[in-house]
């Protein structure tokens, strides 16, 4: 989203500090140990450093990062219907409505974490279980038993590869030798 923004020297000057600063920390945090801990402090390095990037931006420039981030929410829910599509056989009628069902659940999400910036993981972690919940309440009004139950087992199957909280698919835990890489707030697109 930066590369489109257009930002000057002195701004991209000021980002890469905070990108700096942000990844000093990130790795500060990581080598602690504690990963429920960590997790909560990640997020929270990821939401502070958005703020600083944000407070360089121009009104003009954070508009259009608002806009841009609405595109790629847009573009994910595509790839989601995109392949429920395909795996699950939907037809015209089901893609169009499972598509509003996750534009829906995505404005509620976004709304959600503008309203409460500040919430703790385990009031996240409980609005999103209701979030889930909702949507498959309104996924089990569209699709056939047949296709809601392979869409279960597709997520079933989908927890069993990436190991939930624990062991990834790649034998090791989240950022550690064999695992996949820790989800580096820096390197996440902060706008």
């Amino acid at each position: 989203v930066l590369r489109q923004l257009n930002l000057t020297d002195a701004q991209q000057a000021q980002v890469r500090t905070i990108r700096e600063e942000t990844r000093a920390r990130a790795e500060q945090l990581r080598a602690s140990g504690d990963r429920e801990a960590n997790h909560a402090q990640m997020r929270s390095l990821h939401e502070e450093s958005r703020r600083r990037i944000d407070a360089v931006l121009t009104p003009a420039q954070r508009q259009q990062a608002e806009t841009l981030r609405a595109q790629a929410r847009t573009e994910h829910v595509a790839r989601r219907v995109t392949h429920l599509r395909e795996s699950l056989g939907l037809n015209d009628s089901q893609a169009t409505r499972v598509q509003r069902v996750f534009e829906q659940a995505a404005t509620r999400r976004q709304t959600a974490r503008q309203a409460n910036p500040n919430a703790t993981p385990e009031a996240r972690r409980t609005a999103a279980q209701a979030e889930r919940a909702q949507v498959d309440t309104e996924l089990r009004q569209i699709l056939t038993a047949e296709q809601m139950t392979r869409l279960e087992a597709e997520r079933a199957n989908h927890r069993g590869r990436e190991g939930g909280r624990g062991p990834g698919r790649h034998g090791g835990r989240r950022g550690q030798p064999g695992g996949e890489p820790f989800r580096d707030p820096t390197k996440m697109a902060p706008l």
